[in-house]
């Protein structure tokens, strides 16, 4: 069978697997999965290039939006595509093929191209139409071709350090460094889109870096060779795909080293639940639930990175300014940054790529909903606990440790009472749906309500007097504890619980 044959063979079933796949599982054959997400996220880079629309230059108009719609691109594509083969049944699919391992690269490249083609055209179409009364009857075409290139780039640097990381040490180090970027990638996106909205009223001066920050930046290149044609700057522009393209190529004929997976401790989960004075059973649960979510794959894919949004608040608000008055109210919000976004991080609890494994809990002794709930309600107070930790050293360094006290009591005391009312959310046992089959949340305007009473309750806390402020940071952190204990307690004996 030629190689060519081949790749069309995996393409066509890879085709079908990403556009109808998860459609004609739930029973509707004749619509196809990216079709909802291609039409929310196209009307965003709508919305986006209309707060653009129509002051700015076409210089700026076009690197603001090839900005926004790269990013866009590939928090959409990235966490999706890390890798085909990691399903079981995807494995043995590749497997069962009399294929070379440079035809199998090369299909994935492909498969990579071919999909992000009508995804990235859907979310630049928008702003390429917007762009006629800016740039002309002739900006769309060459602006389409243009982003296109740029979300090509863009995604093969983000999958360069990646595919470096997995070669170099291990599937391990893949995942983690897949984390990673993806946080970076979210916080840098809302960022960046701040910062692309401004600069596009204001100028180069509107960067951190301003002018020579600017010179580094993509879609500045892009926008140069769209409005400003010439070898100067056509030449970064339309080498910066093939470039990335190449050093990807590279990476990927490195030879894999094999690293044995080293098993990790559980000291600090051990020693806090210890110290809860909490029962085997309940140390047990801990320890489990707490690999599970160090070591599943779909879930520090998900979940993990969404931290970076808080962190991106965080930096944007120091870089805006934050007076001095204002300081311990600020300080105060990040204290309960955690707590707002633990409700979005325990909606991927349920999913789990080994979800077979999930007949552990099922058959044992116990409600296996409540087993979960416990275990999540001591996993989430102890890591809970060592944040804390963190931002309390973190707080006194700014205000000192008298001052930082009572704001680290208050925040982990109100985390400690939420935790077992949060953790009524969960409906299903732990990892125990495919991750495949994730679903959006089912109230999303609890979700924000919850998100903003907390800064609300943060806030008010922290106006009270240093006394009063401390006291009551004490006897939230002491009754919090006893809540913790307490909640969703299991038999002694691990039997006699009701199914």
């Amino acid at each position: 069978m030629r190689r060519g044959a081949q790749i069309a063979a995996l393409l066509e079933t890879w085709a079908a697997m990403d556009l109808f796949g998860r459609n004609r599982k739930e029973g509707d054959p004749a619509s196809g999965s990216l079709t909802g997400s291609l039409f929310s996220q196209g009307f965003l880079s709508y919305v986006f290039a209309a707060l653009c629309f129509p002051d700015p230059s076409p210089a700026r108009y076009a690197a603001a939006t090839m900005a926004f719609t790269g990013g866009l691109g590939l928090l959409g594509l990235a966490g999706d595509l890390q890798d085909i083969c990691s399903h079981p049944a995807d494995r043995d699919l590749v497997a069962a093929c009399p294929i070379s391992a440079s035809t199998l690269r090369a299909a994935k490249a492909l498969r990579l191209v071919l999909l992000l083609i009508p995804w990235h055209l859907g979310l630049a179409l928008p702003p390429a139409l917007l762009g006629i009364w800016i740039g002309g009857p002739a900006f769309p075409l060459p602006y389409l071709g243009l982003s296109l290139l740029h979300a090509l780039g863009l995604i093969a640097c983000f999958h360069l350090p990646i595919l470096a990381a997995g070669r170099c040490f291990g599937s391990e180090a893949r995942t983690n460094m897949a984390v990673t970027l993806r946080a970076l990638a979210l916080a840098g996106f809302f960022l960046g889109s701040l910062l692309a909205l401004r600069a596009a009223y204001q100028g180069p001066s509107a960067l951190p870096g301003g002018s020579p920050l600017l010179a580094w930046l993509p879609p500045a290149w892009f926008a140069l060779a769209l409005t400003a044609p010439s070898p100067t700057t056509l030449l970064p522009a339309l080498a910066f795909a093939p470039a990335a393209g190449l050093l990807l190529l590279a990476v990927s004929r490195l030879p894999v080293r094999r690293r044995k997976p080293r098993r990790r401790g559980s000291r600090f989960l051990r020693a806090t639940t210890a110290w809860m004075r909490t029962s085997p059973l309940d140390l047990g649960l801990t320890e489990g639930l707490g690999a599970l979510l160090a070591r599943d794959r779909s879930f520090r894919l998900r979940a993990l990175p969404l931290l970076g949004i808080p962190a991106a608040v965080v930096v944007l608000a120091l870089r805006s300014g934050v007076e001095d008055r204002d300081f311990p109210l600020f300080l105060a919000l990040v204290h309960g940054l955690p707590l707002i976004w633990l409700p979005f991080l325990l909606h991927f609890l349920p999913y789990c790529e080994d979800h077979e494994a999930s007949w552990i809990l099922e058959s044992a002794p116990l409600d296996p909903i409540r087993a979960g709930r416990r275990g999540l309600v001591l996993c989430g107070a102890a890591w809970m606990l060592a944040l804390q930790a963190a931002l309390f050293a973190m707080d006194a360094l700014f205000r000192g440790p008298l001052a930082a006290l009572p704001t680290t009591l208050a925040a982990l005391g109100l985390t400690w009472w939420m935790l077992p009312l949060l953790a009524r959310s969960l409906r299903r046992p732990v990892f125990s749906l495919p991750a495949a089959d994730l679903a959006p949340p089912e109230l999303p305007g609890l979700l924000l309500g919850f998100g903003v009473a907390v800064p609300i309750v943060q806030m008010i806390c922290e106006r009270l007097p240093l006394p009063l402020h401390l006291g009551l940071g004490l006897l939230a952190a002491a009754t919090g504890l006893l809540r913790v204990r307490r909640a969703f307690a299991l038999p002694a004996a691990g039997g006699g619980a009701p199914r």
